[in-house]
């Protein structure tokens, strides 16, 4: 498994830093990483001077456990398979603003890893029927990601806005059916102290408001 470092674009920029990701296929993750549109061609190309073996890093610091790309034998500790429906939940972002959002059907992989002798949870999703409350249109809306670039974003329906409040549709759960957010590697949920933690971790893990509100990070992002 790969580990990858990069700048993490979810924090304010007098606390920045970097953030970790983890990928089974680093050229699959490259190619949907550089697709999502939101990835500038210097980290880009800092990415594929790691990946092919110079020790390079996305922040400020050189020092080499920031290299972007390192691979190294992965120990998967437990798996746990959840699925949630009809879940209504908040992100907050790095200014502890909060946004809405609902989730008809979230699919989630966690695994508890070992990497490089430091512990994680870690997860890759696919959440549909994804959309969110608009306080300003007192309305429900398509969602847009805003965080690091790791997230496909499908959205297959977004209301149409007309002048006239009155007019406009009242759109429900159901108009979002189609909309889609699905992770392109894993995300790094925790990080944990060591063996036993991650053993207790697991064993009394649960999908909480906590936990839905720390995968949606990435969506809503520093500001959104």
């Amino acid at each position: 498994m790969y580990k990858i470092t990069l700048y993490d674009h979810n924090t304010c920029p007098i606390c920045d830093g970097v953030t970790i990701f983890f990928a089974d296929n680093i050229d699959d993750f490259e190619r949907r990483w550089i697709a999502t549109g939101r990835v500038t061609q210097e980290t880009i190309d800092r990415f594929r001077r790691s990946k092919n073996g110079e020790c390079v890093t996305d922040y400020y610091s050189n020092d080499p456990s920031l290299n972007i790309v390192q691979n190294d034998k992965t120990v998967i500790l437990y798996r746990k398979h959840i699925v949630k429906e009809d879940v209504t939940f908040y992100a907050t972002n790095a200014y502890d603003c909060q946004q809405q959002y609902h989730v008809q059907t979230w699919d989630c992989h966690f695994l508890w890893i070992r990497f490089q002798e430091a512990y994680y949870r870690i997860v890759q999703y696919t959440a549909n029927g994804v959309c969110m409350y608009d306080p300003f249109l007192e309305r429900l809306n398509s969602v847009n990601c805003y965080g690091n670039p790791v997230l496909e974003n499908d959205v297959c329906y977004h209301p149409i806005l007309v002048p006239d409040k009155e007019k406009w549709p009242t759109p429900c759960y159901q108009d979002f059916a189609n909309n889609r957010i699905c992770t392109i590697c894993y995300l790094v949920n925790a990080c944990l102290n060591d063996g036993d933690e991650a053993r207790n971790d697991y064993e009394s893990f649960e999908m909480n408001n906590s936990v839905m509100d720390s995968l949606f990070a990435d969506v809503i992002g520093e500001a959104g």
